[in-house]
């Protein structure tokens, strides 16, 4: 698994690399693991892998 922080959209994206789909309740669960450690911004959980790449300036 993946986590970014894109600050500018307050949002964590994971990337949860696995074969295959996660259904609605298991992305949910992942979303309710952040919000139990305190991180309330929004939270979008990805099926799959995929590489982050920063542009710069």
């Amino acid at each position: 698994m993946k986590t970014f922080y894109i600050e500018s959209i307050d949002t964590w994206v994971v990337a949860v690399g696995i074969n295959g789909f996660l259904d609605n309740e298991e992305k949910e669960a992942i979303r309710n693991a952040f919000k139990k450690q305190g991180i309330f911004s929004n939270v979008l959980v990805l099926d799959g892998d995929f590489e982050f790449v920063k542009q710069g300036d």
